[in-house]
């Protein structure tokens, strides 16, 4: 896999890095525009992590990387095996055999081709069409840096002759500042999710807030079914008050909720229904803070 300088933005508060599409990861999950691989806020605190600790496990994920089409694959049920069926941000993947789509499971790939342009505080990535069974869109992403806010600007235009109906949501692998899960953390979320695999004792809840009573000792998942107003989405902070929050233009599906002890994913999903010849947009917002003992935040 080649290896190259990544993509730096940069505002008075953040440092923000960004991979060049192709050079760390070449697999058939994630979206391999956009991929922020580490942000540090005032040149002290971090929020980045791996997937998984242990080289090889996992499905290569990391920082906050997108992926279309988790649940709903565009074009699969239709594609006997050996052909090809198109995975957004990514590029043709080819269907094995007859079994159902798995987004674990790597797929041969034909990337894409996709633009960057960039300066010192936004970089653009486009990814130009391919035609495959009727389907075709072109997706640009812009990525830019202000104070302490990154945001991420879709816009997906679909110039096939199918609707596309997918998924899209950033698959945030988060710690602030490397702290492994447990007591130290709260999570603001919409509503309280639920964890029926999991022990009673390991979550509280309480004002609207999740605290875990210890570090997991396993990964856990959940699922809050929308939909949810526009907006704040989830704020998570440590109490050495380091936090931060996603907020979103358009009305969540639902939300997800993965995690491990060394990483939390809090995951909001935006349900996609383009039409031949129609454009959508829509934008996240990241916000990186530091609050003070005197309950100031600093951006």
């Amino acid at each position: 896999m080649v290896e190259v300088a990544p993509i730096v933005l940069r505002s008075h508060s953040l440092e923000v890095t960004v991979r060049k599409p192709g050079t760390n990861y070449n697999g058939s999950r994630f979206d391999w525009t956009g991929w922020v691989s580490s942000i540090t806020l005032h040149n002290r605190h971090t929020f980045c992590e791996d997937e998984s600790l242990t080289p090889g496990e996992g499905t290569g994920g990391s920082g906050l990387c997108n992926e279309f089409g988790i649940f709903q694959p565009i074009g699969y049920e239709e594609t006997l095996p050996g052909g090809r069926f198109p995975k957004l941000g990514v590029g043709l993947l080819t269907r094995p055999d007859e079994a159902s789509y798995k987004f674990s499971r790597p797929y041969m790939v034909e990337p894409f081709f996709i633009e960057t342009k960039a300066d010192d505080s936004k970089v653009t990535f486009t990814v130009h069409a391919h035609p495959c069974n009727g389907y075709a869109a072109k997706l640009v992403k812009t990525l830019s840096v202000k104070d302490n806010l990154l945001s991420i600007a879709y816009e997906l235009v679909n110039l096939g002759e199918k609707t596309i109906v997918t998924h899209e949501y950033c698959h945030n692998f988060v710690a602030l500042n490397g702290n492994p899960l447990g007591p130290d953390y709260r999570l603001k979320l919409p509503m309280t999710p639920t964890f029926p695999s999991e022990p009673s004792s390991l979550f509280d809840f309480k004002d609207g807030h999740m605290t875990w009573a210890y570090t997991p000792e396993q990964p856990f998942y959940s699922r809050l079914s929308g939909p949810f107003p526009p907006g704040l989405q989830w704020e998570l902070t440590h109490k050495s008050g380091v936090g931060m929050r996603e907020s979103v233009d358009f009305s969540p599906a639902f939300i997800a909720l993965w995690g491990d002890a060394h990483v939390i994913s809090p995951e909001v999903f935006m349900e996609i229904a383009a039409h031949s010849g129609q454009t959508i947009r829509w934008v996240r917002q990241f916000d990186f803070f530091e609050r003070h003992m005197d309950g100031g935040t600093g951006g």
